[in-house]
């Protein structure tokens, strides 16, 4: 039954103004379509009702919710450092050489231009695992009751591996003072070792240089250990 069938009905039965007018059910597909309507009605409301409040409790929810970082910021707001920005490890620095970690060889004196001289050899031992000669290198030469005659020193700033071969040289120029008690020695000490290493040359002899000039000074020029192309001697 639609509503135009009810409507005429409606209109075929007397109003409950007019003489004998009796109320009467309405018919039972009315009802049940009404009271279907009616919980229909109601769910849609409930449904709806329960879609707004859910809404905004997520609403709320999200707004509380704990603003993540970006990446790369840390939680305070400033840059993360990442693992590859630290500083890496320096590696350690090389322990001074001392007189122990080479081999020494010292050429025999010659003269030359009014000076007398020689070549000092020294060889990193196999055993080296690696040093540095960083400081004065100094140089004597004594007579034979060990009193000192004249010495110097020299810069050097070198890094040494096992097997190395370096050399320095040796000029000693104007004696005019009386000759020397002999024999004569040398020695050397490479910087921060108290240790004397004996010049001594295959020779056995160190000569005294001529006199250059009265009054002046007696000289010992030392060049700083260079590395070497000479190979070192055997034994």
């Amino acid at each position: 039954m639609n509503n135009d069938d009810l409507e005429r009905q409606l209109r075929a039965q007397a109003g409950p103004r007019e003489e004998g007018y009796r109320p009467s059910p309405l018919p039972g597909t009315l009802n049940a379509q009404s009271r279907r309507n009616g919980l229909s009605n109601a769910g849609r409301v409930a449904l709806v009702g329960a879609t707004v409040v859910a809404g905004a409790a997520l609403a709320i929810a999200l707004t509380r919710l704990p603003q993540s970082a970006p990446s790369g910021v840390g939680a305070g707001g400033s840059p993360e450092s990442s693992a590859s920005a630290q500083p890496t490890g320096t590696p350690p620095q090389l322990a001074a050489c001392s007189a122990e970690d080479f081999a020494w060889s010292t050429d025999p004196w010659t003269g030359a231009a009014g000076s007398r001289g020689t070549n000092v050899l020294l060889r990193g031992v196999t055993s080296l695992d690696g040093c540095r000669i960083n400081g004065a290198v100094s140089v004597e030469i004594r007579d034979a009751g060990g009193q000192k005659l004249v010495g110097n020193t020299a810069v050097t700033h070198q890094r040494v591996a096992a097997g190395d071969v370096l050399e320095l040289g040796i000029a000693w120029s104007n004696w005019c003072d009386a000759d020397p008690a002999q024999p004569l020695s040398a020695v050397l000490q490479l910087p921060g070792d108290g240790t004397e290493v004996p010049l001594i040359s295959s020779s056995g002899e160190i000569l005294v240089p001529p006199c250059n000039g009265i009054g002046q000074p007696t000289n010992l020029s030392v060049t700083d250990i260079q590395p070497s192309t000479r190979t070192f001697p055997d034994g």
